[in-house]
């Protein structure tokens, strides 16, 4: 038979092995999903709108507690799917698992009524209004929604989209991130089996199929966790069908120590900047350090990064594991080997590590701890996102240049100011330009209040009332 009478079916699925970052071994097989299986899922959120949409109100709910039961109940398999595909350390995973579980519980029972207001229509500006006449306000669900997911913290922002979604009423077409897609499609199973045929999909596979499910039609809403840059598809895509759209595209987040600054917090200020490698979109990821404490403040905060016990990330004494991927571990390196080339300098870290420089059998795509000095704002380690173990340290001693420094960038997600004056501190927080902005502390996150970026970090909120908002439209009745 000739090359040219054999046919290849482009629509037929392939397949894509899942590696653990820390080893390199294969640890899942998963379907990379083309047309048909992509427009099967679609099809199927579509027919189970309806249904799940005309759902009262107290059975959605019911069964977004059942979901969250269910999640504690598989802690361990998805626990170690977490740790196998991501690299996350076991008790990172362990509280990713249960922050899940806490989400769907927390709409569960949020202050949710889809009829919101009964107003008295006597603002009539044409004609004469009529003294009985009524208006009500009522939410209804926006559609079948698909739900793009990263790959730093998949179940997190899973239960942070789902939960919501489900309980407006829309089905859901889930897509995890091609390197981390296993623990996702365990909690899309286990969702499934509390809820009716179709209100949860997932389909697995590469950006194409991303692409697929933002220009369709029969999507009503997407909801995009990930770079801005491919934010900016997203978009694009959805606008040719004009769906709505939320989008959270990472942030380059600045903390400003003042002179004031209690030396005990230093691990909190760490860890806000260390946590699962540094993968973090509200991560700290640039600190500003009053001159008056810069010297002490950077020698703990270097003595801590040096103490930090890297490796095998299913070890329970592991406090940091690997970067998820070769490409941001490649990246990570550069931005660093940039700064050092550039002038500034390594105080730890900064080297690309040997391997099994983190234990046996560690092959994968590790960096070290990296904290740089004598950094300048245009090095490309402080303009840009490093989503990474990297921190440039900076010295001011004018808080108006601290503050401008640390606006002077096209994100907006997040920023903190760490100060033992709380009239001060709440002068400067007012001052930085960020959707969130927390006083001696950073990343902490309330469910019950609004997460999302100003400027080039996203469109739209998460969590919250607003965020179940951003699943709903709002409809009046005129009586």
């Amino acid at each position: 038979m000739d090359d040219e009478d054999i046919t290849v079916d482009e629509s037929a699925d392939g397949t894509m092995e899942v590696v653990n970052p820390a080893t390199l071994d294969v640890v899942g097989v998963v379907t990379d999903s083309k047309k048909g299986t992509i427009d099967n899922a679609i099809a199927s959120a579509s027919n189970a709108f309806p249904s799940w949409s005309g759902t009262p109100l107290a059975e959605r709910r019911a069964a977004l507690m059942r979901i969250s039961e269910a999640i504690v109940d598989g802690i361990e398999l998805l626990t170690e799917l977490l740790v196998s595909e991501v690299g996350k350390p076991t008790a990172q995973a362990r509280r990713e698992v249960k922050g899940a579980a806490a989400t769907f519980r927390h709409y569960a029972e949020a202050p949710f009524e889809p009829i919101s207001h009964l107003l008295s229509d006597n603002t009539c500006v044409e004609g004469p209004p009529a003294e009985d006449a009524k208006t009500l306000l009522e939410s209804v669900p926006v559609g079948p929604s698909a739900l793009i997911l990263p790959w730093n913290y998949p179940l997190t922002v899973f239960a942070w989209k789902c939960a919501p979604a489900l309980l407006a009423g829309n089905p859901i077409v889930v897509k995890p991130a091609p390197t981390a897609p296993l623990a996702v499609s365990r909690a899309c199973f286990i969702a499934s089996e509390h809820l009716p045929e179709g209100a949860v999909n997932v389909v697995t596979g590469l950006d194409d199929a991303g692409r697929r499910l933002v220009s369709s039609p029969d999507i009503a809403k997407v909801s995009f966790t990930g770079h801005i840059e491919t934010g900016r598809e997203v978009m694009c895509g959805a606008s040719g069908t004009l769906k709505a759209v939320t989008l959270e595209l990472g942030g380059n987040d600045p903390a400003i120590i003042m002179d004031d600054f209690d030396m005990s917090k230093l691990g909190s200020v760490f860890w806000s900047s260390f946590t699962n490698a540094g993968q973090i979109c509200i991560a700290i990821k640039r600190l500003y350090v009053h001159d008056a404490i810069y010297d002490e403040f950077v020698g703990k905060y270097v003595e801590t990064a040096s103490n930090l016990l890297v490796g095998d990330p299913s070890l329970s004494d592991t406090q940091m594991g690997p970067i998820q991927n070769l490409y941001q571990e490649k990246r990570i390196e550069m931005l660093v080997d940039d700064a050092l080339d550039n002038g500034a300098k390594a105080l730890v870290g900064g080297k690309t590590p040997i391997p099994e420089q983190f234990g046996p059998g560690m092959f994968g795509f590790f960096y070290p701890p990296t904290v740089l000095v004598d950094v300048v704002d245009d090095m490309r380690s402080v303009a840009e996102e490093q989503f990474g173990p990297v921190v440039p340290i900076m010295s001011f001693s004018d808080i108006d240049d601290a503050v401008e420094a640390a606006n002077a960038t096209e994100y907006g997600l997040g920023a903190s100011v760490w100060s033992a004056d709380a009239k001060k501190a709440l002068d400067i927080a007012g001052r930085l330009e960020a959707g969130t902005v927390w006083i001696n502390k950073h990343a902490a996150i309330d469910l019950a209040v609004p997460f999302g970026g100003f400027r080039q970090s996203g469109l739209g909120k998460e969590l919250g009332l607003e965020g179940l908002a951003g699943y709903t439209r709002t409809k009046a009745i005129h009586l």
